[in-house]
């Protein structure tokens, strides 16, 4: 007769393979079905700004947005197979050569405004996708009584869309000052004290810098890297960003909001 402590052994031995087993077709499965971009050489980082019910006539496209149009853009992008990753996620792609998925491309936004609180986080969630918010800091929770053109999102705001994986928020200068006809000094003010605002009330690390208006010198750019940034934005409006070409000196295409989906795709394309 089979004893029953030998029974019960080889029931446990059973068991186990049977998780291992499992487990291993979760692996597998998961492997198979998660695109992976086998080499990534260029990927697109679309730039928004404002988003905004009614555009008026003397309203700059290349500014804002509506609603409408921005859900159509995100779902013309997810349409076509794009799939959104976060400047971090590029970099160590570039740096360490982590995988992305299958035609990654990066949202982003400048300057924090309230509209991309109110109408960008919930569309990009809704949508399952994530975006970048350069902020600049002196402007936080701003009122247009305060002298800005559009409302600004709060620390607070910043925080709820930081915490839910969504929005990245990363550094835009202190006073969106052009770095390219700024003295060393105010350079280094923009950079550090920016980047010291966003860590101390948002408990991250602020790794990002996008050059207010695009402006940029050879000595803004060391400075950046000095300051303890890894990746550093341009504007560019021509070309998608060039993995060859570094991580500091990445080229942005601005959206204009009256782009059709077809449009935003050939944007994309000839980039």
């Amino acid at each position: 007769m089979i004893k029953a402590g030998k029974i019960k052994k080889e029931q446990k031995k059973m068991a186990k393979n049977i998780f291992f087993a499992a487990a291993l077709m979760v692996v597998i499965t998961y492997i198979i079905t998660t695109p992976v971009a086998s080499a990534v050489e260029k990927i697109p980082i679309l730039l928004y700004h404002n988003i905004k019910e009614v555009i008026q006539a003397d309203e700059d496209l290349l500014l804002n947005i509506t609603p409408r149009n921005f859900s159509l853009h995100l779902e013309t992008l997810k349409k076509n197979g794009y799939n959104t990753i976060s400047f971090n996620e590029y970099y160590e792609y570039i740096e360490k050569s982590k995988p992305l998925p299958s035609k990654p491309i990066i949202i982003s936004f400048d300057d924090g405004y309230i509209s991309n609180y109110f109408y960008a986080y919930p569309m990009l969630k809704r949508s399952g996708m994530k975006a970048t918010i350069f902020v600049v800091t002196s402007r936080m929770g701003a009122k247009v009584n305060d002298g800005v053109v559009y409302e600004h999102f709060s620390w607070k705001e910043a925080i709820e869309m930081q915490d839910s994986g969504i929005i990245d928020i990363e550094s835009h200068s202190d006073t969106h000052r052009d770095m390219s006809n700024s003295s060393i000094s105010d350079m280094q003010f923009e950079m550090r004290r920016s980047k010291y605002l966003i860590e101390k009330n948002m408990d991250k690390e602020c790794n990002i810098f996008a050059f207010p208006y695009g402006g940029n010198t050879l000595e803004a750019h060391n400075l950046g890297k000095n300051a303890g940034y890894k990746v550093l934005c341009l504007l560019g409006d021509a070309k998608a960003s060039n993995y060859k070409n570094g991580i500091v000196t990445l080229q942005r295409i601005t959206i204009s909001g009256d782009w059709t989906g077809a449009q935003l795709l050939k944007a994309i394309g000839e980039n």
